[in-house]
C-alpha cells in the first residue's frame, strides 16, 4: 500500500507592493524519499511557464526567465517560493506541483 501524495497552497491571494519581496507557501506530503517539487507561473491570457524545480538530493534548476529573482529550497514538508523585487509582471497565478 503506497502513501498518500498531496500538495497544498494554503494562502490563495497575496498582495504586495512593487519593489518588495514575498514568499508563497506550498506544503506537501509524499511517501517518496526523493520527491521533485516544481513551481509554475501563469500570467493572464498565457499558458503556465516553468519557474523552478527543487528536490532534497540536488540543487535543482531554474527556468531562464526566473533565475535571478525567484528562489526556493525544499524543507521537510514545504517548498516555499521567494520572489525578490516584485514588479507588476509578477501578478499571476502560481502553481506548486509534486512528482513523487
Amino acid at each position: 500500500c503506497s502513501g498518500e501524495e498531496s500538495v497544498e497552497q494554503p494562502v490563495r491571494d497575496v498582495t504586495h507592493s512593487e519593489g518588495t519581496s514575498v514568499t508563497l507557501e506550498c506544503t506537501y506530503q509524499t511517501s517518496s524519499s526523493q520527491p521533485d517539487l516544481f513551481w509554475y507561473i501563469q500570467r493572464s491570457h498565457d499558458f503556465p511557464k516553468y519557474i523552478l524545480k527543487r528536490n532534497t538530493y540536488s540543487a535543482g534548476d531554474n527556468g531562464t526567465e526566473f533565475h535571478e529573482r525567484m528562489s526556493s529550497a525544499v524543507q521537510s514538508t514545504s517548498v516555499p517560493l521567494s520572489i525578490q523585487k516584485l514588479s507588476v509582471r509578477d501578478s499571476a497565478v502560481y502553481y506548486c506541483a509534486l512528482r513523487p
